[in-house]
């Protein structure tokens, strides 16, 4: 399982219910990354899903994590899975090439044991914020993907690679 996530150096990711920044490079590389070949799924909090104005995210099958999932289904197209046992999702695996969490903060937080990759999008932008990504990266190596900016704001994309056991030592 993976995660794929945009920070401010707060570890900010939201403000609001909403991305306190719209970067198109960044929003490239979610979409290029959580896509694949066509055969990735996605899982996020209902509050994430609200925040997209309840739309799946096109050519992924979109899982979201709620308490209530009867009462949902009516509302979304064939993309789009409610799911309130995390133990159903940590299946997916077996059959999507790649599973994403995409937020918001609990759900990455929930999810944090389960994660062989992160992809981090770095960003400079001193911004609000009231949602953050909690998960530790030290148990994590690093490697730079790229360095980029847009409107003057500096990102740098990063991959994070659960560490071996003997690497923890």
């Amino acid at each position: 399982m993976k995660a794929i996530v945009c920070m401010n150096e707060m570890k900010g990711i939201g403000y609001r219910n909403r991305l306190p920044w719209r970067l198109k490079r960044d929003l490239d590389f979610f979409r290029e990354m959580t896509m694949g070949k066509g055969n990735n799924a996605v899982i996020m909090g209902y509050k994430t899903f609200q925040s997209m104005g309840c739309r799946s995210l096109a050519k992924r099958r979109n899982y979201i994590i709620t308490h209530n999932p009867q009462e949902k289904i009516q509302s979304c197209g064939a993309d789009v899975v409610f799911e309130s046992n995390i133990q159903n999702l940590l299946m997916l695996d077996a059959i999507f090439d790649e599973v994403f969490v995409i937020g918001g903060e609990a759900i990455y937080k929930l999810f944090e044991p389960y994660y062989q990759q992160i992809y981090v999008t770095h960003i400079k932008k001193p911004c609000p914020v009231d949602t953050f990504f909690l998960v530790d990266l030290k148990s994590y190596r690093r490697k730079l993907i790229q360095s980029s900016s847009e409107n003057k704001i500096p990102m740098e994309f990063y991959v994070y690679t659960k560490k071996t056991p003997e690497e923890m030592v």
